[in-house]
């Protein structure tokens, strides 16, 4: 679906995003995105369920949302410190990704018949979505897949029915430092881009360990002292059966307590987890599992499984 005549929209209404696409995406090494019941499988449509990508640094994962199995490997790289996902009209994955600080855009060329890889040097902040998920959009070859990006300081896009050869601007963006924090369909019909506005200046005091920013003729503290503690919980995940699991493994920054509940009653809290090292957990059975994270770090993701060869 082209942007009308590529321009910004002139009264510029926002709305919510529609989901998954409203979610906060604090990690670009994750994303979400709406799509069908499975992949290379349109036959419901793109509207059916969430789908989730990640990387962890060196593989690129794809998996419904938010079981995240089966996780299916897309591709592999060095050093990739963002990714983006969307489906096209035969819920074949395309990726925009950032491999040793590269935009690279893995992508179905109708011509080639194949998956290729075109690179973008200098584009910032990669977003994909597919712009129209509805039944008629497909039917009637209106809806497309939108690559946009941050480049020399303006808002671009591509788009796939162009074979992503052709770029568009929209305009710049509110800062040099501004990122593409979302992007998608909104609740009033509009393509929407969420981008950040990062403070016009920052300064740490390493004395006071305190962040201020300028705003307007003032400077204002905003951030100051040590992390604090948290604590995250699961929704309940409900199993047919009674499983047990053996292993589990925390995945970001450190130190981080796992506590784990079966059937609603706390029955495991570890020692602080100091790496992304598999580590046991008692073996007991239960129909309802939950887990709750403790810490004052960033975890990127938490698993369990029956034995140790799931995890790794």
């Amino acid at each position: 679906m082209t942007i009308p005549s590529n321009l910004l929209s002139n009264d510029r209404p926002e709305f919510a995003l529609l989901s998954p696409d409203d979610r906060q995406r604090l990690d670009p090494r994750r994303d979400w995105e709406r799509g069908g019941v499975a992949l290379n499988n349109p036959s419901q449509g793109l509207n059916v369920r969430d789908w989730t990508v990640w990387t962890d640094g060196t593989t690129i994962w794809v998996a419904p949302d938010p079981e995240q199995v089966p996780a299916v490997s897309l591709i592999t790289g060095t050093n990739i410190t963002e990714a983006s996902v969307a489906f096209d009209q035969s819920m074949q994955p395309t990726l925009a990704y950032v491999e040793a600080g590269v935009t690279k855009l893995w992508w179905f060329d109708t011509v080639a018949n194949a998956m290729t890889t075109t690179s973008f040097p200098g584009y910032k902040t990669p977003m994909l979505t597919m712009d129209d998920k509805r039944d008629i959009a497909t039917t009637n070859g209106s809806n497309d897949i939108i690559f946009a990006y941050v480049r020399d300081g303006l808002l671009c896009w591509r788009q796939q029915r162009d074979r992503y050869g052709v770029e568009y601007e929209l305009g710049s963006v509110p800062s040099a430092n501004s990122r593409i924090m979302g992007m998608g369909m909104s609740r009033g019909n509009r393509l929407q881009v969420k981008l950040s506005t990062p403070p016009a200046a920052v300064h740490t005091d390493l004395l006071t360990d305190t962040l201020f920013v300028v705003s307007a003729d003032d400077v204002l503290p905003v951030a100051t002292g040590a992390a604090q503690t948290a604590n995250w919980r699961s929704k309940t995940f409900v199993f047919d059966e009674q499983p047990s699991f053996g292993w589990a493994r925390v995945e970001g920054d450190y130190p981080v307590v796992v506590k784990l509940y079966g059937d609603g009653v706390l029955f495991f809290t570890s020692p602080p987890i100091t790496s992304q090292k598999p580590f046991r957990v008692p073996a007991r059975r239960f129909r309802e599992w939950a887990v709750e994270l403790e810490g004052a770090t960033k975890v990127v993701a938490f698993a369990m499984a029956q034995d140790i060869g799931e995890l790794l």
